[in-house]
């Protein structure tokens, strides 16, 4: 269905294109045969841009997904000098499209450096070991149906952790305030995908 309304929308530019340029387009007197020839011709157009990586047809905004998720993960480095006081931080912009209100979020974080090769994580004053995957606890987080959190908030790295140049993150599970626990069915997925793997692009 997307298809053939971007099919109709190319003729229209087309149209608009000879209108602009005060040539006559009379619909209604073409043949079958040359109908078919406008669409192909569409078409090819159409997939000229697709190869070019032009964004032929797609609304601007991507398709809201169901649930809570993240929309955005990235690294946020607030001080050169100062990490110790002043840390890097992994950030997940989550986005609740449930019709629940949440308390309490899990989201796990995995990096990449320049090469596409995984990063070990290791968060602000944690005594464990450096690990491909690095899970935040977010408490209180209090989003309702249709809310985002994250935006000024963030797990903060150790200063060893260094070269990160892609994020990625998943909600791993939350809780609502009526005490109902949901787990991601995505998150072993998610993780086999992605930690400790190069990132293929």
């Amino acid at each position: 269905m997307k298809k053939v309304i971007t099919i109709i929308i190319t003729i229209v530019m087309v149209f608009a294109a000879c209108a602009a340029a005060e040539t006559d387009v009379d619909l209604s007197g073409m043949t079958d045969a040359e109908l078919v020839a406008l669409i192909e011709a569409a078409q090819a157009e159409i997939d000229s841009r697709s190869a070019a990586g032009d964004d032929v047809g797609q609304a601007g905004e991507p398709e809201a997904e169901d649930g809570l998720y993240v929309s955005e993960a990235r690294l946020v480095v607030r001080s050169e000098e100062y990490k110790s006081l002043y840390p890097d931080v992994l950030q997940a912009i989550i986005v609740n499209n449930t019709e629940y209100d949440i308390k309490d979020v899990v989201v796990a974080f995995v990096a990449w450096d320049e090469n596409n090769l995984p990063v070990l994580l290791k968060a602000q004053f944690d005594f464990n070991a450096a690990s491909y995957v690095r899970r935040a606890s977010y408490s209180g987080v209090n989003m309702v149906p249709g809310g985002t959190y994250g935006e000024n908030t963030g797990m903060g790295l150790d200063e060893s952790v260094k070269g990160i140049v892609t994020v990625k993150a998943i909600v791993a599970s939350y809780v609502t305030f009526d005490g109902e626990t949901w787990e991601n069915p995505e998150y072993d997925a998610f993780i086999e995908e992605y930690a400790g793997k190069k990132l293929l692009q």
